[in-house]
């Protein structure tokens, strides 16, 4: 088994580093191995502090609203309860007030790879990646986040030093459609 990027994510101890390790997620011979979900990964790795939004670089389950002040998130579900949205949970930074807000989607693919006559074929899901990078950037428009924030590397909620609030269930997943929709229908409010 190599480290390909379908196979693996990486994961980062804490802020006293910024180091990331490639952390295998999937491709194991004895299938027990392979993490089912985002949320597997992150309980058994509750140790690091930074993971990813999803198990690998082609997979997607987690959108995230990155926001930078440090009112520890009051403003981001102030806004969101406004408009009817109820994260998953909130992650706060004790030190600086920064938090991290999250919604759990079903998993996604935004990318597949495969192997064709000896050669490694990445084919891009344009049309669900582009969904998916538009919904993580008008949620942080929408709800005082980040808007250059990336979407991929996040924080750990279940990181066993986390200042998280939860909110609903976190296998009570929903669609990106749908979380697409709302959101796209909230920009067309903010352009009347």
């Amino acid at each position: 088994i190599t480290f390909m990027r379908g196979n693996f994510n990486q994961v980062r101890l804490d802020k006293s580093t910024t180091k990331f390790t490639k952390v295998q997620t999937s491709g194991f011979k004895d299938p027990t191995k392979n993490f089912k979900s985002i949320i597997d990964e992150m309980r058994a790795l509750k140790d690091y502090e930074y993971i990813c939004s999803g198990l690998n670089s082609f997979e997607r389950e987690l959108l995230v609203i990155d926001c930078d002040d440090n009112d520890k998130g009051k403003k981001t579900l102030k806004l969101m309860q406004k408009d009817g949205l109820i994260p998953h949970y909130q992650k706060i930074k004790p030190e600086n007030g920064h938090s991290q807000t999250g919604i759990f989607i079903k998993p996604i693919k935004i990318a597949t790879v495969a192997y064709k006559d000896g050669k490694l074929l990445e084919v891009d899901n344009e049309y669900t990646h582009t969904m998916f990078k538009r919904t993580y950037q008008m949620l942080n428009l929408l709800y005082n986040g980040d808007i250059c924030y990336t979407g991929f590397n996040c924080q750990n909620p279940l990181y066993k030093n986390a200042t998280v609030k939860s909110f609903k269930n976190y296998k009570d997943t929903t669609s990106l459609k749908k979380v697409y929709e709302f959101v796209i229908s909230e920009e067309q409010e903010l352009e009347e």
